[in-house]
């Protein structure tokens, strides 16, 4: 039997790591402070307060927001985040808010990006923004710039 000599502390550290393994597969609401390193599968609502690490085997899909995104695998998301980075082999589908985007040649984004000014601070509010109605029209009122203000603002297109 040993003797520990240092008190261990569950305490938070910025040096913390969670990490989903290949295999896994999680389903539901997530919150942390720690890091997060995703090589399993995620479907849920993801709230990390820290970088999200996505592997090359990882895939995400729901609604999440994290400070730093950096992508090798897959997310299918409503994304805020402070900085998000897809790297070659990575795919993002779904709507982003966020101050920088990084793109690698070979990485992939199908979606939306929210201007700067349109950020969220929380999912509450990207979920508001996000699900924000089109401008309703009036057929009483039908006019050619109301037409125009209620098409979409961007179309993706599958091949």
């Amino acid at each position: 039997m040993g003797i520990l000599r240092k008190t261990l502390s569950a305490s938070r550290s910025s040096t913390a790591v969670t990490i989903v393994p290949l295999g896994a597969k999680i389903q539901g609401d997530l919150m942390l402070d720690s890091q997060l390193h995703l090589d399993g599968d995620f479907e849920g609502l993801l709230d990390c307060g820290s970088t999200l690490v996505v592997g090359k085997n990882g895939r995400f899909k729901g609604r999440l927001r994290a400070g730093e995104v950096l992508v090798s695998g897959s997310i299918e998301a409503e994304l805020v985040c402070t900085k998000l980075h897809i790297l070659a082999g990575g795919s993002v589908k779904g709507r982003v808010s966020c101050d920088s985007f990084i793109l690698d040649e070979k990485g992939d984004f199908i979606g939306d990006r929210l201007h700067a000014g349109e950020q969220a601070q929380t999912l509450d509010e990207a979920e508001q923004l996000l699900d924000r109605p089109l401008a309703a029209i009036n057929s009483q009122e039908l006019t050619l710039e109301n037409l125009l203000d209620s098409l979409p603002t961007s179309v993706t297109l599958d091949k």
